[in-house]
């Protein structure tokens, strides 16, 4: 038997061992039954403890597996619990990254209708000025007409309208 098994065993201490050598219950049962003969004083009572130390080490191994399932579950209990609890803070933050998202766009298209109104005013300013600018001419021409008839354009009058071309164009960049 391995002299670290036997220290273990009589709950010795082993030193600086003791951090890398670590048996599981079914290792020291093992090497304790591999010695159990030579340590035997009375042979005939060995027997029925060999069969008692094998259904102790069953029960042991047993144990370490019921051990290690129950902390199995306590793992995904907790982890089970933990995904609980941030599903909830996750609702709540869905909850309100949306609508803080709602809120911003509703200001974002409030501001949008706002800037669309102020350039639909200065279009019809515009408009009502051309508008203007249109039933003057209009008022012009006929008076022209009625004058003139269909005679020829002298170039002054000529002139004359291309100075209110000029000027329909300069309130229409002015728009």
């Amino acid at each position: 038997m391995k002299s670290l098994h036997v220290k273990t065993l009589m709950g010795q201490d082993t030193g600086v061992t003791a951090s890398y050598f670590k048996p599981t219950v079914q290792e020291l049962l093992e090497e304790y039954l591999k010695a159990v003969e030579n340590l035997t004083i009375n042979k005939s009572a060995s027997q029925q403890q060999i069969e008692m130390i094998k259904n102790q080490q069953a029960l042991a191994i047993e144990m370490q597996t019921k051990d290690q399932q129950i902390s199995e579950l306590k793992e995904r209990m907790d982890k089970m619990q933990q995904v609980t609890e941030l599903n909830y803070k996750s609702y709540d933050d869905l909850v309100e990254e949306i609508f803080g998202k709602a809120k911003r766009h509703i200001a974002e298209k409030d501001h949008e209708i706002h800037r669309l109104e102020e350039q639909m005013n200065k279009m019809n300013v515009v408009m009502n000025n051309l508008s203007s600018g249109l039933q003057l001419y209009r008022k012009e021409f006929e008076l022209y007409r009625e004058q003139y008839g269909s005679r020829s354009l002298t170039e002054g009058e000529r002139k004359k309208i291309g100075e209110a071309k000029e000027q329909l164009k300069n309130m229409l960049d002015d728009g």
